[in-house]
């Protein structure tokens, strides 16, 4: 026969008898009783180390910090109190033509305030999306001033052709530079399509899937503009650890002609956002093209660009935010002077001429009969003889002059003297 138990809640719920030992004392009552009455030392080591469950409450409060911190700077892209978000658009097809891309890009936005410079730089400032957006369009055919405006981008727009099957060699090469100095978070636009959008999309997926960008590709540019708004910005190592400025304007401060051609200097003004790490007003400027500077002065200026309209009565307002100190301030050599007649050899001094003249003086020495050159130079003069007359040397020993030159390299025998009484000597016998 089948009994069916079922779950009883509250009152009526199944109440087990706990484990009964007897006469015996458990376990558990007698390391309890063992813990009470015992004195535990615990080391310095044990007690900075944490536990399992202090461990993974650091660990979530370090990836709650990392997530707040990846908010933070996402929100702060474009806002208000930041720089415009730098865009780059550049065209990988001879027939596709920028400017009317950009266009359309800032004209799909009806609430946007759309402001232009001189150098192909426009702005868009949208109260709906809360973001600033800065386009550049560096012409496609000049390598340099496409890797310079990749520098300083935040995003970037790639334009393909949906009939190309193989980039022209140009762009290639194009590519290949922009991919080796560092390619930002990109979209990919595809333009001049005659057939349907899905099949020239796949056809053209595996061309950009050879480059290694992502094959995926935006037609709407309403939807483009929330896409930069609100994706994560990849900065590159060069905008991480350097300042860098988009200059819309530049000017001369000096307005007398004749004072700059007299000085053949002259400082310059440049307008634009500061980018990336504080700008130090002590440091160096590098202009692409022109070389380093050194900066006068920083000042800070209205925004000209900014998030809402500003009413009738704005004025644009200048203050100074930093002055540069001469004593902190870096030097424009790059190198160090070398000095090229350093190791050549140069004209001896006074001193160098008298230490030789000591050197070469003569020196007589007393040597015993039959020695050779070689052998004197391993005999010390020790000067004790001096008081030995002259006819006593002769006849003792030959007397060798050894005449030191100015290298001491060699010792030269002047003149040996033989003695007559033994050479009469020997005829006698």
């Amino acid at each position: 026969m089948e009994e069916n138990f079922s779950h009883r809640c509250g009152p009526w719920k199944q109440q087990n008898k706990k484990h009964n030992s007897g006469r015996h004392r458990s376990k558990s009552s007698t390391e309890q009783k063992m813990d009470k009455n015992r004195l535990v030392y615990i080391s310095l080591e044990d007690r900075l180390a944490m536990n399992r469950l202090a461990r993974k409450n650091r660990e979530l409060q370090l990836r709650a910090q990392k997530v707040e911190k990846v908010k933070r700077n996402k929100n702060q892209y474009g806002s208000a109190r930041s720089p415009p978000i730098a865009v780059v658009i550049l065209s990988l097809a001879p027939k596709i033509d920028s400017n009317s891309v950009i266009g359309n890009i800032l004209a799909c936005r009806p609430d946007a305030t759309v402001t232009s410079c001189d150098r192909n730089i426009y702005f868009l400032s949208s109260p709906n999306l809360k973001r600033r957006f800065c386009f550049l369009v560096p012409d496609h055919w000049n390598m340099i001033e496409v890797l310079d405006a990749f520098k300083v981008a935040d995003v970037a727009v790639l334009l393909w052709d949906c009939d190309t099957v193989t980039l022209h060699n140009h762009f290639s090469s194009l590519l290949s530079a922009v991919s080796a100095q560092g390619m930002p978070y990109h979209f990919n636009i595809s333009l001049n399509a005659k057939m349907s959008f899905n099949h020239d999309k796949k056809r053209l997926a595996s061309v950009v899937e050879r480059w290694g960008l992502r094959p995926k590709f935006c037609r709407n540019y309403d939807l483009l503009l929330k896409l930069i708004a609100n994706c994560a910005k990849q900065p590159l190592s060069l905008q991480q650890h350097h300042s860098r400025i988009i200059v819309e304007s530049c000017s001369i401060v000096e307005q007398n002609d004749d004072v700059i051609c007299l000085l053949s200097v002259c400082t310059l003004k440049i307008n634009g956002y500061v980018r990336g790490p504080p700008l130090d007003v002590n440091r160096l400027l590098h202009i692409p093209g022109w070389g380093d500077f050194q900066m006068d002065k920083i000042d800070v200026i209205t925004d000209p660009h900014p998030l809402h309209k500003y009413g009738k009565s704005h004025v644009i307002e200048t203050c100074t935010f930093a002055v540069a100190d001469p004593a902190k301030q870096e030097n424009l050599e790059s190198q160090a002077t070398v000095d090229e007649m350093s190791v050549d050899q140069t004209w001896p001094t006074e001193e160098e001429i008298a230490q030789s003249q000591k050197d070469t003086e003569h020196l007589i020495r007393r040597l015993p009969e039959g020695t050779s050159t070689y052998q004197a130079c391993w005999i010390l003069d020790n000067g004790s003889d001096d008081d030995v007359s002259e006819p006593e040397q002769e006849n003792e020993c030959n007397t060798v002059l050894l005449n030191l030159d100015e290298d001491m390299d060699s010792l030269i025998a002047v003149s040996r003297a033989e003695s007559v009484d033994q050479d009469g000597g020997g005829g006698n016998e």
